[in-house]
C-alpha cells in the first residue's frame, strides 16, 4: 500500500503525539506544523499530498485557505475539531474542504477517512489523463462532463466548481443515470464508512451540489429524490437560450 504523506496541524500536544503516533505505527509519513502560516512552506511540495489541519487557533485564515482550492494542486484537506455542531460541518464542507472529522473519532477510523481521500486526491492528479467528456444519457447542447480533468461545463453558467465530493456523487448518478442509489451505498462508495441513523452527510452533500447546479430546493431537476429513499440522476436541463450555432441544419430547412 503506498505509503500516507500527512501534514498535520494540531495544537492539542497530547493529542496530537497520540495520532502522529498511530499514523507512524500505520507507515505514514508524518509532518507537524505549529502554524497555519507553516503550511505555506508545504503548500507546493508535491511530496506532502494531505492535510490534516485543527483551525480553531486562526478561523479566518483557515477559510482563506480552504476557499484558495487551486492552490493545493488537488491535495486534500481534512478538518479536526472539538466540537460536533452541525453548522460548523456543514460550513466547513462548503469552504471546500474534502471531510470535517470530530477530535473523538477513532484513530483508525480517521485513518480510513484519510485512505479515502488519498485515493479521490490521486485519481485528481494524473496527470496522463485526457479531457474526454462522459458521455452523459439524452443530455442538451452546451452541457458538457469531463472526469478526467474534474470539469463541468453548463451552456449558461459556463463552467462550475465543484469540490471533490460534489464532483465524484455528481459523477457516480450519472454512470447510474436513472437508478435510485440508497444513501447506505453512496455514504460507503464517497465517504468510505457505513452510514449511520442520525448521519447526514449524503443529504448535505446533495444540497450542496444542487445548489452549485443552481437547482431549486423545492423542486430539484437535476438530481431528484427517490420516494424509495436515496437520489437518482434525471438529466440536465436544456439551455435558457439555445446557441444559433448548435442548429445550422434546423435553420436552413426553416428557411
Amino acid at each position: 500500500m503506498e505509503c500516507l504523506k500527512i501534514v498535520l496541524l494540531e495544537p492539542d500536544h497530547s493529542y496530537r503525539s497520540n495520532i502522529s503516533s498511530f499514523f507512524q505505527s500505520h507507515g505514514c509519513i508524518v509532518s507537524i506544523v505549529e502554524t497555519l502560516s507553516d503550511i505555506n512552506e508545504q503548500i507546493h511540495n508535491p511530496e506532502w499530498v494531505i492535510y490534516l489541519l485543527n483551525l480553531q487557533t486562526a478561523p479566518t485564515w483557515g477559510i482563506e485557505f480552504l476557499a484558495a482550492s487551486e492552490r493545493r494542486q488537488h491535495c486534500p484537506v481534512l478538518v479536526l475539531s472539538d466540537n460536533d455542531d452541525h453548522i460548523d460541518r456543514i460550513v466547513t464542507l462548503e469552504l471546500g474542504a474534502d471531510d470535517y472529522i470530530v477530535k473523538t473519532t477513532h484513530h483508525r477510523e480517521i485513518l480510513a477517512r484519510i485512505r479515502v481521500a488519498q485515493r479521490r486526491g490521486r485519481s485528481a492528479r494524473q496527470p496522463h489523463l485526457s479531457a474526454r467528456p462522459m458521455l452523459i444519457p439524452k443530455a442538451p447542447p452546451g452541457w458538457c462532463f469531463s472526469p478526467e480533468i474534474g470539469e463541468l461545463v453548463s451552456p449558461d453558467a459556463g463552467r462550475i466548481d465543484l469540490t471533490t465530493d460534489q464532483f465524484n456523487l455528481l459523477r457516480l448518478l450519472i454512470q447510474n443515470s436513472g437508478k435510485t442509489l440508497s444513501r447506505e451505498y453512496l455514504s460507503s462508495a464517497l465517504l468510505g464508512r457505513e452510514l449511520k441513523t442520525t448521519d447526514r452527510a449524503i443529504d448535505n452533500l446533495v444540497v450542496r451540489l444542487r445548489k452549485r447546479l443552481g437547482e431549486s430546493a423545492r423542486r430539484p431537476r437535476i438530481i431528484k429524490t427517490a420516494r424509495t429513499g436515496g437520489y437518482f440522476f434525471d438529466g440536465f436541463p436544456a439551455p435558457s437560450v439555445t446557441p444559433p450555432a448548435s442548429y445550422p441544419l434546423d435553420q436552413k430547412l426553416a428557411a
